[in-house]
């Protein structure tokens, strides 16, 4: 791997396809994982119990959906995601929060 390609922090190979989503296909493979993963993303939310005014962060929200629910729940939630496809939705998705500082 070369300095430059971004690695996963579990595999020695660079990150592609749903691990980084990029481009127009990224763009699309978000709002396909938002549409797609709610259910999923319910049952991590009620795993974690988050309750108003607790912090909470995130890493590799993708589109935002699991961050706008713990936003929802009244937490304050910020994260990190490598693609800026994934960052780009969930801010879109959570433009208030974001505005707010939240």
């Amino acid at each position: 791997m070369t300095d430059t390609a971004r690695g996963s922090w579990y595999l020695d190979r660079p990150l592609k396809g749903f691990a980084l989503p990029s481009g127009r296909v990224g763009s699309l493979l978000g709002r396909l994982m938002a549409s797609l993963n709610k259910a999923e993303q319910q049952e991590a939310l009620a795993a974690v119990d988050v309750h108003p005014g607790e912090r909470v962060v995130e890493a590799g929200y993708g589109p935002g959906v699991l961050l706008e629910m713990m936003l929802t729940a009244g937490a304050s939630v910020s994260g990190a995601d490598p693609s800026p496809q994934m960052c780009d939705l969930a801010r879109r998705r959570n433009a208030d929060a974001v505005a707010a500082g939240r």
